[in-house]
Parts: C-alpha cells; sequence; structure tokens
C-alpha cells in the first residue's frame, strides 16, 4: 500500500489579504472558512458518482496496492473510491490558512436508473474514513466505511470536525458506517463527543438529523429519527452510541445522552457549511441554528431471574425457522412477551438473529435485550433454502421501495422489473393533519405477502406538501414498512395503515 502524505502548499486567501487566525483571532476564522467551502465548491463541481475531489488543504490519503500513479495533492484533484483505502482531513491551521476539506460521491445502493445521482459526503476538520468495502466486492464501492476523529476543539465554532452525509431528494440509501447499519433519506451530520466526562477517553458517535428520516441499527434494535418539520420551530433529532475499543458499533453498544450543549455549535455549523458549498443544486435547508432534541438513553426489558438473555418484541414479530427472511415463519412472538435466546448467528442480511429455546429465530432489531446477551456464543445454523437465481442483466439484486397504496414502485420503476433476489421495501402510509395523530397511529399498520405477514418496522413520521395531481392534502405521513427478497411467480401484497387501506398489489416476479 503506498502511503501519500499530501503537502501542498498553502493557499493564500485573496478575499482578506494578510489575514491569518493569529494575527485577527476568532474574528479571521469566519473569512478563512468562508473561502475554503468557496475554493471547495469550484474545485469538486460536477464529480462524478463514485469518486473522491480534494476540496481544500491539507488531505491526506492513502491507496490501494497498485495505485502509484494517482495524484491527490491540491484543490480539484480526483481518485475513483475503488482505489481509495482512506481519507484524513486536518483541523483548521489559522497561521496556514489551512481547513481539510474532501468531498465524495457515492453510488451506495441507488439504481443505475437514476443516472448522475449520488450521495455526497462532505468531510471537514480533524476526521477521517476509512473504507471498509473490499475491492472484490461486488456493487458499488466505499458503501461500509469507519469514520474517525478526536475529541480535540475546533480553533473557532465555523470550522467544525464532522462528516454531512445527504441522500438525493426522495431515495433512502444504505450504508455501514461504524459497522452499524444505517439508512438515510436526505442529510445528516456525523460527529464525536465524549462519555463520562473529557477526561474518560470514551467517546460516542453522534449522528444528528438535519432533514428527512434515518434509521440505525443499535445494540439489537432500530432506532428511527425524523426531522420535526414545523413551521415556527424546527429540530434536529440526534442519537449517540457507544464503540468498543476498536471505533465500531457491536451487540453491546448502547444509545447514551449526549450534552447537547456542547454538539449543537459543531452541528449548525455542519450544516451551514453544507448551504453555504453550492454544491448541491436545489438545497433547501431548515434553519441550521434549530434545536437538538436527544434520543433517550436505550432501555431495555427487565433481565430474567438468574441472569439469561430476554428478548422482548417493540410489536408483535414473527419466528423464523433460520437466521433470515429466507427461513419460513414458525410463529409468532407478541409484543408484550419476552422469550429467552441461547445463542445467536450472523445472517446473510447483515443483521444478527437471537436464537430461541426451541429453535425459532427472531432478528435483533426487533427485539429489546436485556441479562447476560452479550456472553451467548455463536451457534450452529439450520440448512438455508435455496436462494433464487439472481439474475437482474447479471449485476446481482437491485433494490426497490413499493408503495401499496399505489401499486408502484416509489423510484417510479414499472413492477415488472423486479427480478428474483432484489431487494424490495414494501410500505403503507397515511397522513394525519396533525404530528400527534400520525404519532398515536404509528403501531397499528401491517403488510402481507401471500397472505402471511411481514416483520414490519413502524413509526416513520413527517411532514409532506400538498400533491393536488393525486388528491392528497398537506399533513403528517406515518408509515410501516417490510423487506422482501424476491421470488419468481405470481404475488399478492397487502398493506394497512389505519384508516388508510387495506390495500392489495398483485404482480408476477418473472424468472429471468
Amino acid at each position: 500500500m503506498k502511503r501519500l502524505i499530501l503537502l501542498a502548499a498553502c493557499l493564500i486567501l485573496a478575499a482578506v489579504p494578510g489575514t491569518t487566525l493569529a494575527q485577527g483571532g476568532d474574528a479571521a476564522c469566519p473569512a478563512l472558512v468562508e473561502t475554503a467551502l468557496a475554493v471547495a465548491g469550484e474545485a469538486c463541481a460536477g464529480l462524478e458518482r463514485n469518486t473522491a475531489c480534494y476540496g481544500h488543504s491539507l488531505v491526506e490519503a492513502t491507496f490501494s496496492e497498485g495505485s502509484d500513479d494517482l495524484v491527490f495533492s491540491a484543490p480539484s484533484d480526483r481518485v475513483g473510491l475503488a482505489d481509495l483505502n482512506s481519507l484524513t482531513t486536518a483541523p483548521l491551521d489559522g497561521e496556514a490558512n489551512t481547513w481539510g476539506i474532501a468531498l465524495l460521491h457515492l453510488q451506495a445502493n441507488l439504481p443505475e436508473t437514476l443516472p448522475g445521482q449520488a450521495v455526497t459526503l462532505l468531510l471537514m476538520g480533524d476526521v477521517a474514513l476509512h473504507n471498509d468495502t473490499p475491492a472484490e466486492a461486488e456493487g458499488s464501492p466505499m458503501r461500509a466505511f469507519t469514520f474517525s476523529g478526536g475529541l480535540s476543539q475546533p480553533a473557532c465554532a465555523e470550522a467544525p470536525n464532522a462528516l454531512v452525509i445527504h441522500s438525493p431528494a426522495g431515495e433512502e440509501v444504505a450504508l455501514t458506517i461504524n459497522d452499524m447499519a444505517l439508512t438515510l433519506g436526505s442529510t445528516a451530520v456525523l460527529t464525536f463527543a465524549p462519555i463520562g466526562g473529557a477526561d474518560s477517553g470514551q467517546i460516542a458517535l453522534v449522528v444528528s438529523l438535519i432533514e428527512g428520516n434515518l434509521t440505525a441499527q443499535v445494540g439489537g434494535r432500530t432506532v428511527e429519527l425524523t426531522q420535526s418539520i414545523r413551521p415556527t420551530a424546527p429540530s434536529f433529532p440526534t442519537l449517540a452510541v457507544t464503540l468498543n475499543d476498536r471505533g465500531r458499533v457491536d451487540a453491546d453498544s448502547m444509545l447514551v445522552e449526549p450534552a447537547l450543549d456542547e454538539i449543537r455549535p459543531g452541528m449548525a455549523a455542519s450544516c451551514e457549511a453544507l448551504r453555504r458549498l453550492q454544491f448541491i443544486a436545489d438545497l433547501d435547508l431548515p434553519d441550521c441554528a434549530a434545536p437538538l432534541e436527544a434520543i433517550p438513553a436505550q432501555s431495555t426489558a427487565q433481565p430474567a431471574p438468574g441472569g439469561g438473555c430476554t428478548l422482548t418484541p417493540h410489536t408483535a414479530v414473527n419466528l423464523r425457522g433460520g437466521p433470515g427472511t429466507a427461513y419460513p415463519i414458525e410463529g409468532r412472538l407478541g409484543a408484550r412477551d419476552s422469550a429467552q435466546a441461547d445463542g445467536y448467528a450472523q445472517g446473510a442480511d447483515g443483521f444478527r438473529w437471537w436464537r430461541l429455546a426451541g429453535g425459532r429465530w427472531v432478528r435483533s432489531d426487533l427485539v429489546d435485550r436485556a441479562g447476560a446477551c452479550a456472553a451467548l456464543g455463536e451457534v450452529e445454523t439450520p440448512e438455508p433454502p435455496a436462494a433464487p437465481p439472481q439474475t437482474n442483466g447479471g449485476n446481482g439484486p437491485a433494490s426497490y421501495i413499493f408503495d401499496v397504496g399505489t401499486c408502484e414502485s416509489g423510484r417510479r420503476d414499472p413492477v415488472d422489473r423486479f427480478r428474483p433476489g432484489d431487494v424490495v421495501t414494501i410500505y403503507q402510509g397515511c397522513r394525519w393533519p396533525s404530528e400527534a395523530e400520525a404519532q398515536a397511529a404509528a403501531s397499528g399498520g401491517w403488510i402481507t405477502l401471500d397472505g402471511s405477514p411481514l416483520d414490519a418496522r413502524f413509526g416513520w413520521v413527517r411532514f409532506l406538501e400538498a400533491e393536488p395531481e393525486n388528491n392528497l392534502e398537506a399533513g403528517w405521513e406515518v408509515t410501516v414498512k417490510a423487506t422482501w427478497i424476491a421470488t419468481p411467480g405470481s404475488h399478492s401484497v397487502g398493506g394497512q395503515m389505519p384508516p388508510c387501506g387495506p390495500h392489495i398489489c398483485t404482480f408476477t416476479v418473472a424468472e429471468n
């Protein structure tokens, strides 16, 4: 592996001749930040998919073997993500007039039917990214990465140490960050905060949602964030999750409540940086100075007497014959019921699955856990059922969103494009006049496939503008969602989110 230490010449700020942070104090910082963002925006204009751009000095990069001819040492330099091993941006240095900025465009799970659209990553200050996606893996590069950074305070509030992620409008993208599965529909800021005081040496990964929706898998449960869009009082939901000694999220990671007053300035500056970058067309962010709303520290079920591992579902869930939705349903576990786990296995879907007494399985993100779950070991799994062929033009499975209410794909692709092995997120939504009414209805829906219930996720609440062309008034939408791996044949999909529905859709998945 070749390590490139980028010692590019420092950019002289033409907009503020002779001014440095050392000379001008905090007053010079906003001008430096403004100029750095302007340089980065111009340097990285027209950035292609699956490409990284050097936005502003200083940036350090490492590349995979065989990449000796790559140049990435000054603003405007670009490299393909498939060749990139890591990126590190430098904190603001007022004397050198430097503040590291890098921009990346990822395809992630966006389909080829959305040419040119990409996930934007904005890396600023004293942080780094490490590419965790193997070079030989199928699909787009850097779908999985590790985000790291220290707890050093920025030289000024306008120059945060942070990562901003923005997905195209109307699209949900799936990423794995520090081993945490995350689905994002719009814009979020990632940074770090100390746990138990600045001298404890422990840090938490902090995620603030600026707009849209976000789902994260944390400590065996699903955490869903929705930005509250109110005409007079926007707010940014914020979660903080503990990391292990390798800086990763694992089965023992927990939600904690961060010190919001310490996080808010950096989050607001990151939001404002994305706005001022002018890198994304038609970007419409809410007020970056809005307050943060912490997600409460993780609650768990009461542990069983004797120290076993107790699992309690958030809502009624299906129990499977093995660790995956490809296994048959072998029962249900009610929302008020608990069960004891005796082991676990990692499913092909990337989730941990708990094995219950009697050999039935439940997915970890659908239950709260309590007791000695961390002491359980990995167990052998049943022989998986035969997997359907993955055709999709030879490119592996594609991802789609299917609206039961309209019987259409949310990405405007015809249903007859579905092929065996494709990942289909099925959802049913319903609008309410107020956010409170939508929240109250967030657990009353269901999704079925060919008459059998699918494991459903609830609680995505968001404000939607009126759609006169579809006879829809403005209101708060709550949805129920389920994931299905497409299989060949004729299928019937049903969904209800009271009082909307039930709706039934039928379609056929071709063999190839």
